[in-house]
């Protein structure tokens, strides 16, 4: 997978997954693509942090992943780790991270709940794109359902991270959250801010009646300002 001629990445590989995994697996759409062009707009911030522990959670099929590996392929000793509640997502993953030469780690678990401790300020890249539907009830199901379904506000799923991005993040790490204005991206920033953080919209799109919008919210004020001050 090399780049273009504009140093763009290209799509990592997924036709190994077809129909019958996305029956079971959240499939690439509009909320993938925005993610990965997001990072894509992130690739020189991203070389000059030069992150060595990057996580997403949710990984589905894990095309963003494959995607942000690539676009650090000069950072040695990269690690990459993804998680999903989603067995047969989790498998999908493996495959992907293999098919394109990736190496990581998969696992099995709720958000982040078996890694929680371990990764504090460790988190160099967190990567979210949650279950951000509007739905009357959140099923507890841990298949397809649950990679889309986020309850009243589409934050059911989303408000159980939030609290904890500031204490997993490195002193420069930074995260980056697929939200829709249904979820009150302001409202997100807010609660992001008030615990350190800076947050920006770095990228929108209308994806049919969806508004799609990337956060990035990061410790680099701290970063620096530690920097500076010692």
């Amino acid at each position: 997978m090399s780049e273009d001629h504009d140093g763009h990445i290209p799509t990592p590989d997924y036709s190994h997954l077809d129909s019958t995994d996305f029956e079971r697996v959240y499939e690439p759409s509009e909320d993938t693509f925005i993610l990965l062009d997001a990072l894509q707009s992130e690739r020189h911030h991203l070389a000059t942090q030069r992150p060595l522990i990057c996580v997403e959670i949710g990984s589905g099929s894990g095309l963003v992943l494959a995607f942000l590996a690539r676009l650090l392929s000069k950072q040695e000793q990269l690690v990459c780790i993804a998680t999903d509640i989603n067995e047969c997502a989790a498998q999908a993953t493996r495959k992907t991270l293999e098919r394109n030469r990736v190496v990581g780690d998969v696992i099995v678990t709720d958000l982040l709940t078996s890694l929680s401790t371990r990764l504090s300020a460790l988190v160099d890249v967190l990567l979210f794109n949650p279950p951000y539907v509007v739905t009357e009830c959140v099923p507890g199901s841990r298949g397809l359902e649950s990679a889309w379904a986020g309850g009243e506000r589409g934050r059911h799923v989303m408000d159980r991270v939030l609290p904890e991005v500031d204490r997993l993040l490195s002193p420069g790490g930074v995260f980056y959250l697929v939200v829709i204005e249904e979820n009150d991206p302001d409202e997100i920033s807010s609660l992001l801010e008030t615990r350190g953080l800076t947050v920006k919209r770095i990228l929108s799109r209308r994806a049919g009646r969806e508004r799609l919008v990337v956060l990035k919210a990061s410790k680099l004020r701290d970063f620096y300002h530690n920097y500076l001050t010692n």
